[in-house]
C-alpha cells in the first residue's frame, strides 16, 4: 500500500467562481475557505456544478480533495472532473482526472480525493461535479496541492500498541514471579523517521 500526504493547500488564497449553475447565496463560495469543514457551500443538483479557482501564478498540484460533501447521498450516480491548465478556457490540461464516479458512500464520509499518478502545474483549476438524484450538492472544502510520497515505506517506523505498566514482582524467599496488573495500560503509538 502506497501512502501519500497533501501538505501544503494550493487553493489557500485563490480566486474562486463559478462557471454555469450559481451557489445559493446563503452558503456561498466563500464558505469553501473556511477551516470548518462543516459550513458548507451549497448548490442546486441535478444539473451540473463547475468550481473555478485562479491560483494567481502556476503551482505544483497532485491532488484534489473534496472535503465534507453530500456527493452520492440520494443514491444517483455521482460525477466528478478535475482539470488544471495555464488556459483559463481549459483548451489544453496539465493534468485531467477524466470524468470518474467516486466512491462516496458511508465508508468514505462525503469525502472525494482525486489523486493523479504524477503532479503537475498550473494557475487555474477547474472542478466539476454532478450528482443526478440530488436536490442539493453541498461541499465542505476542496483543497489541492502536491503529495509527499513515501519511497522507502509506508510505515516508516510506526508501531501502535499498549504501554506496559504492569509489572512482575519476585517473591524474595521462594524466586516465584507474579503479575501485578496496572490501574490502566493506556494506547501508544510511537513514529520514526529515519530515511527522511
Amino acid at each position: 500500500m502506497s501512502t501519500a500526504f497533501l501538505w501544503q493547500n494550493a487553493l489557500a488564497n485563490a480566486w474562486v467562481g463559478d462557471r454555469g449553475t450559481a451557489a445559493l447565496p446563503a452558503l456561498s463560495l466563500a464558505n469553501l475557505s473556511d477551516p470548518q469543514p462543516r459550513v458548507r457551500t451549497r448548490w442546486p443538483g441535478g444539473a451540473g456544478v463547475s468550481v473555478w479557482f485562479d491560483m494567481g501564478a502556476s503551482a505544483e498540484v497532485a491532488c484534489v480533495a473534496l472535503i465534507s460533501t453530500t456527493l452520492g447521498s440520494a443514491g444517483g450516480t455521482t460525477l466528478v472532473r478535475a482539470r488544471l491548465s495555464d488556459d483559463p478556457l481549459f483548451a489544453t490540461a496539465a493534468w485531467d482526472t477524466g470524468v470518474l464516479d467516486p466512491a462516496t458512500d458511508a465508508y468514505a464520509n462525503g469525502n472525494v480525493v482525486l489523486v493523479h499518478p504524477t503532479s503537475a502545474s498550473g494557475r487555474f483549476l477547474l472542478v466539476e461535479m454532478e450528482d443526478a438524484a440530488a436536490g442539493l450538492i453541498d461541499v465542505g472544502r476542496i483543497v489541492a496541492g502536491p503529495l509527499w510520497r513515501l519511497s522507502y515505506g509506508p510505515s516508516y517506523g510506526m508501531a501502535e500498541g499498549r504501554m506496559m505498566l504492569s509489572r512482575r514482582d519476585r517473591n524474595p524467599y521462594t524466586g516465584v514471579e507474579f503479575p501485578v496488573r496496572a490501574v490502566s495500560e493506556p494506547r501508544q503509538a510511537t513514529f520514526t523517521a529515519p530515511y527522511i
